[in-house]
């Protein structure tokens, strides 16, 4: 082969390279590329299986991976067929959701070469060159697309970055919980390094099969998951790391009714007695959850400047209520002087108003905690006292608006002050059954005959 013969053949092998280099899969190579139908459906490829395609084929029978980031693929070969020469290998495409082929014909950079035996070595430097892009990454479906290239992994800490800055503790510690809860099965299973548009509805079905099963969680807790996981990826969505939400497609669970009862007043009376002899916070914790229908994350977020305890109203910001709208909380009479003592045991002087009336071991401090921990304290009174497990924290507002329905008091006075967004929610109380109805019903039934 003379030098201008070489310089052909570099020529020819470099356009090829620089063809990859520059993602011209679909317009300069367009004469020449195949996508076929692929060889297998969506279910077959999963992260980690040691499965080809057809035991015909004569395929890697091993996924490639890559530390920081994986794209399903079979690697690039050269195909040597009567007709033609080709650079062949398959890789994932996250619209069709599918393994698809991608042949590229080397014929002309044959021809151009003095014998097969420099053509077959010159073309196979390429597909090494392919595979050295794909171990990392690329991906020519992607590449095509606006996609960001990122790892469900890394997608994970991202999530949690932003969220950082935006949410407040509760709801931070809350996605945290259940983004680790995520990673830790994405891990088990191999997919913390593919990337979101590969995880699909499949994914998502055995992942929430996985919770529902293993874990024994609730329909309505399962519901809750699902929930959560449609946000983390109508966010990737809007980051442009994936199109469709495959949580979005499952249905909910039918929620079962709420295991909870309301508290008879004489189990109320030894709360009471049993709180103010052993824990006299959580005793002022409950009776604000009773009397002023504050939810538990409402108290814990509550800071002095919320009180004005001589006109009797708790005020708290739209960010402050479980809800996001602000609410003006009403004391009852028979609940103010109990709240200025306390209030005045404290010295709210030591405090600056907008430190939390209840922070670490319920003393005012400036951490926000959780209602976990308000609800240990709850399941340790419940066993001191062998309360019923449908006894739980709730039941006390549950109990409060239910006899105040039975009190007459009218539903729409009630659906205020218990924050309801609508009287229906409300009236859902009114179907408890309480020992004084039954009594009621009992002793004053009309005859029938």
């Amino acid at each position: 082969m003379n030098k201008l013969q070489q310089k052909k053949c570099f020529k020819e092998s470099l356009t090829l390279r620089k063809m990859i280099d520059n993602k011209l899969f679909y317009n300069e190579l367009s004469g020449n590329y195949k996508q076929n139908e692929p060889k297998t459906n969506q279910d077959f490829f999963e992260a980690g299986t040691n499965e080809a395609f057809s035991p015909k084929k004569k395929m890697h029978t091993s996924l490639i991976t890559h530390e920081n980031l994986f794209v399903q693929h079979y690697p690039a070969e050269l195909k040597e067929n009567k007709t033609f020469w080709a650079i062949e290998f398959y890789c994932y495409n996250p619209y069709s959701e599918k393994m698809e082929r991608l042949r590229y014909k080397v014929n002309k950079l044959r021809k151009k070469l003095e014998s097969d035996t420099v053509a077959r070595r010159e073309i196979k430097k390429i597909c090494v060159e392919i595979n050295m892009k794909l171990k990392v990454g690329w991906s020519p479906f992607l590449n095509k697309s606006s996609f960001n290239l990122i790892t469900m992994e890394k997608s994970i800490e991202t999530f949690l970055t932003f969220k950082k800055n935006e949410l407040r503790f509760e709801s931070n510690h809350s996605y945290t919980s259940q983004l680790s809860m995520f990673r830790d099965w994405l891990g088990a299973n191999g997919y913390l390094r593919i990337i979101p548009s590969e995880f699909s509805k499949s994914h998502a079905m055995k992942y929430l099969d996985y919770v529902l099963l293993q874990k024994k969680v609730s329909n309505r807790t399962y519901n809750n998951y699902r929930g959560f996981l449609r946000i983390y990826f109508n966010w990737m969505i809007e980051r442009n790391y994936c199109n469709e939400n495959p949580f979005a497609q499952i249905k909910p669970r039918r929620n079962e009714q709420k295991k909870r009862e309301i508290i008879p007043i004489e189990e109320r009376k030894k709360i009471v007695v049993y709180l103010k002899e052993n824990n006299y916070s959580f005793f002022i914790f409950t009776l604000l959850e009773y009397a002023c229908l504050m939810r538990p994350i409402e108290i814990l977020r509550s800071e002095f400047q919320n009180y004005d305890l001589k006109n009797q109203v708790i005020t708290l910001r739209p960010e402050q209520t479980k809800n996001g709208n602000g609410r003006n909380i009403i004391i009852p009479n028979n609940t103010i002087d109990e709240l200025r003592n306390y209030f005045n045991s404290l010295c709210p002087s030591k405090y600056s108003k907008s430190d939390y009336v209840f922070s670490t071991k319920l003393q005012p401090g400036k951490k926000e905690i959780t209602t976990r921990y308000t609800g240990g304290i709850w399941a340790q009174l419940r066993l001191s006292l062998n309360l019923p497990k449908e006894f739980q924290l709730y039941s006390l507002r549950d109990s409060s608006i239910t006899e105040l329905l039975m009190n007459n008091v009218p539903a729409i006075s009630v659906q205020k002050h218990a924050d309801h967004s609508s009287l229906e929610i409300t009236q859902i109380y009114a179907n408890h059954i309480t020992p004084q109805m039954i009594e009621d019903i009992q002793e004053n039934s009309p005859d029938f005959y």
